[in-house]
């Protein structure tokens, strides 16, 4: 049997957002991507200072220029949510939305093999 995983993987690894200038996301940057898109999808989006304090994803500054290129690549963008302009949260685009769905895809299809 297949292993349905490595498969998924394979496929997953072939994908980059269509928008992207520099064509493809490193690992730091997909895994924070995810972090920022399942808290936000969850209904607890995170703001750039709760972001920064994610070890799993690397040191604060490492974040920090993280964020900037997602926002550059067009993947997350700045909002400010009710009244409170002080705190800026991250917010997934459209293209990040197209990105997960297209992973989700790529999983549906290593299921089918």
């Amino acid at each position: 049997m297949k292993n349905i995983y490595l498969t998924f993987l394979a496929l997953a690894d072939a994908i980059s957002p269509a928008q992207m200038t520099s064509g493809t996301l490193d690992f730091e940057s997909k895994k924070l991507l995810e972090v920022i898109y399942l808290n936000y999808v969850n209904g607890t989006a995170l703001t750039v200072s709760d972001a920064m304090q994610q070890k799993p994803v690397g040191s604060p500054a490492t974040i920090h220029r993280r964020i900037d290129f997602l926002r550059a690549e067009g993947l997350v963008e700045i909002a400010y949510l009710g009244k409170n302009k002080r705190s800026k949260y991250l917010k997934p685009t459209e293209a990040a939305d197209t990105y997960f769905e297209d992973i989700n895809q790529a999983l549906l299809t290593a299921l089918r093999q």
